[in-house]
């Protein structure tokens, strides 16, 4: 019982963590995927030294400032060449619902286990807006 708890938690938790006000994301450099110009976004968490990871966005849930949109994948998992399920994955990207729409729709998912083809993900429609706001970078005090 206690193990399925745990399980539930940890599902409900990964949910929440996107548009958690306070949370962290490191934005990686500008990618393009088709005419789609967008910048990734990676979870840092709410508690971390902001110098030692670059972790320079902050979601503050204010409309006025700049939206983050998200999509899951779901990734095929195998175990010895043999299918056992999908691992979903977030993709949190800033930039408007049209960007992420265009991100998920183009993306593709390839393993080994399909030898290099590429196939259409599956993935859930985009969710948000969330917002957030960049701050600038702060010197290390060392």
């Amino acid at each position: 019982m206690s193990r399925t708890l745990f399980a539930l938690s940890l599902l409900v938790a990964g949910c929440t963590a996107v548009s958690s006000t306070g949370t962290r994301y490191r934005i990686e450099g500008t990618r393009t995927v088709g005419t789609a110009s967008f910048e990734p976004m990676t979870f840092c968490g709410a508690n971390v030294d902001q110098v030692a990871t670059n972790c320079y966005a902050i979601v503050t849930g204010n409309p006025a400032d700049e939206q983050a949109w998200m999509f899951e994948i779901r990734i095929k998992n195998y175990l010895w060449g043999i299918p056992i399920g999908r691992q979903p994955i977030d993709y949190v990207l800033a930039g408007t619902r049209e960007t992420c729409e265009a991100v998920r729709a183009r993306t593709t998912e390839g393993t080994y286990m399909n030898f290099g083809k590429r196939e259409p993900a599956v993935t859930e429609p985009c969710k948000g807006p969330f917002y957030f706001r960049r701050e600038a970078p702060q010197q290390s005090t060392r």
